[in-house]
């Protein structure tokens, strides 16, 4: 599948953007900030769970 560390890095860009689209999205206009950080967090936790689950899958 390629340089893991690309794939690492691949997440992180997925969860930063994950994380500001949910947080464009949502109502709160105050203490976004805070939403940006917990959501990129977590989309970030599951970008990383996939690229486990396909390097697990793919067996590389």
């Amino acid at each position: 599948m390629g340089n893991t560390l690309i794939w690492i890095l691949a997440t992180a860009i997925y969860g930063l953007l994950c994380g500001g689209v949910y947080t464009w999205t949502s109502r709160r206009r105050k203490g976004t900030w805070p939403l940006f950080v917990k959501s990129s967090y977590v989309f970030t936790l599951v970008g990383l769970a996939m690229m486990g689950f396909l390097f697990w899958l793919l067996g590389s």
